[in-house]
């Protein structure tokens, strides 16, 4: 269980951080199969900033935001990420800003 009591599951070999995003998980598989989205994928990345080195020689990390899912509506064409919150959490609301700016051209949809 995490700090935010979310229990997390298994389904069909995937490992979701809580019952609700399997349960979601579960919709837009039903959802994909009745030609709704296409190209579900779970837990994708997102480079929000690339890996750099500083004025003094210290390296930096890239800063990556993962995704619950990611799918192209087929009904306005456009692919979607999305996230199931059941808390945000400042971190999360950092790069969500980040992911906006980025990538513009994303839908971004937040579920709970």
């Amino acid at each position: 269980m995490s700090k935010y009591n979310a229990i997390p599951m298994q389904v069909n070999g995937r490992k979701f951080d809580s019952r609700g995003e399997a349960a979601r998980f579960g919709a837009l598989t039903l959802a994909e199969k009745a030609g709704e989205i296409a190209s579900l994928k779970t837990h994708p990345r997102f480079t929000l900033q690339e890996a750099f080195t500083d004025s003094t020689g210290t390296k930096h990390r890239a800063i990556v935001y993962e995704a619950d899912f990611s799918y192209v509506d087929l009904r306005t064409g456009r692919e979607v990420v999305e996230d199931f919150k059941g808390v945000s959490t400042r971190l999360f609301k950092l790069k969500f800003k980040l992911f906006l700016y980025r990538y513009r051209d994303v839908e971004f949809r937040i579920s709970k």
